[in-house]
């Protein structure tokens, strides 16, 4: 039962986070957002909400498969129609599966992502760090502090952010059957789940992917990017270290260049902690 749970959940999530890529890559999703930027500051959240619910509407009818299966693996008795509990033991099922899906696709994503920001990331590099060692290939440096600091930092927030949710389902659940629950007999059919689902969960996660963005941007200017260049010294130095030893340099040689390197990279780490 948990593997057929996992594959229907996981199935949804696959299928509506592809959906969201085509729709934001989308030329004409582009230009709808330009217009709505360019209205009256207090006109854009309310526009802004309204386009998301749009396309989140549109989603419904690639997804109805998908919430079909959910719906008919929580109508525990068979009744067509989940009770509270029922659709509080959907929303954990989905959660729990969604979590894991979230850290997965942020990661990949993130890594994906990464050649194209190897320039920018460079700059934060200084000229001195990039010259002290010939052979290194600063891109693959970068991206092995990308995946040291920068991915478990991504992987971790929205680990957070789901936990909360889970931790306080009973509010949460409530929130999400009452927005879902059209005719407010408190009980959810199967049309009001293929209806209603996407759209509610797209405003419970909302907030979370609003507070990922500015907690990341926040990150990377205090502490990423300014760390960075004494991060790819660092590395550097280690290289150095495996080249001298490699070239067979013994006693004092390395000991001056473990020595030197080491004082370098402890006095920059100071400056920027």
């Amino acid at each position: 039962m948990a593997d057929d749970t996992n594959k229907v959940m996981a199935s949804y999530y696959m299928k509506y986070e592809e959906l969201r890529r085509q729709t934001t890559s989308d030329p004409e999703y582009k230009v709808k957002v330009k217009k709505i930027l360019k209205l009256d500051k207090k006109d854009i959240p309310a526009s802004l909400k309204h386009l998301k619910n749009e396309l989140l509407s549109a989603f419904t009818k690639h997804l109805e498969p998908e919430l079909t299966a959910i719906f008919d693996k929580y109508d525990e008795d068979g009744n067509g129609f989940l009770d509270s509990n029922e659709a509080k033991n959907l929303l954990i099922a989905f959660l729990k599966t969604g979590k894991d899906l979230k850290v997965k696709h942020t990661v990949d994503t993130k890594l994906k992502g990464l050649k194209d920001k190897f320039p920018e990331l460079t700059k934060l590099i200084h000229a001195g760090t990039l010259s002290m060692h010939k052979d290194a290939n600063i891109n693959d440096i970068i991206t092995e502090i990308y995946k040291e600091k920068y991915i478990p930092w991504c992987a971790n927030f929205y680990t957070v952010f789901f936990d909360d949710i889970l931790d306080n389902i009973d509010s949460f659940s409530t929130t999400l059957v009452d927005e879902i629950d059209i005719n407010h007999d408190d009980l959810i059919d199967k049309e009001e789940i293929i209806n209603g689902f996407t759209v509610a969960f797209g405003h419970l996660t909302a907030s979370g992917n609003t507070a990922f963005i500015e907690a990341e941007t926040k990150w990377l200017r205090e502490e990423f990017n300014i760390k960075l260049d004494s991060m790819v010294k660092e590395k550097l130095s280690q290289i150095i270290v495996d080249v001298a030893l490699n070239d067979s340099l013994v006693g004092a040689d390395i000991v001056k260049i473990v020595k030197n390197e080491e004082e370098e990279v402890r006095d920059c780490q100071c400056i920027m902690m």
